[in-house]
């Protein structure tokens, strides 16, 4: 292994074991979409947050929740 990728590795387990031992591990959260796993550290003012980024998974889910309302809405007949 390099040195450069041994450091890169020793540096993450090093903040993985402090986020362990923190009380801030009660935030982790795991994304909400359906196709990712990602893990992520809550920090939003209200700890709702759902999705491990809103340019990946938040804005992609909502599209798709979008969609889909528009989709029953057109087959919807109006009143």
């Amino acid at each position: 292994m390099a040195p450069d990728s041994a450091t890169a590795l020793a540096l993450i387990a090093q903040d993985a074991v402090d986020l362990l031992l923190s009380t801030e591990i009660r935030r982790v959260r795991v994304c909400s979409a359906d196709m990712c796993a990602l893990r992520f550290l809550d920090r939003s003012p209200a700890h709702n947050r759902r999705w491990c980024s809103m340019s990946r998974c938040g804005n992609r889910t909502k599209v798709r929740l979008h969609q889909a309302r528009a989709r029953r809405s057109e087959r919807t007949p109006a009143d």
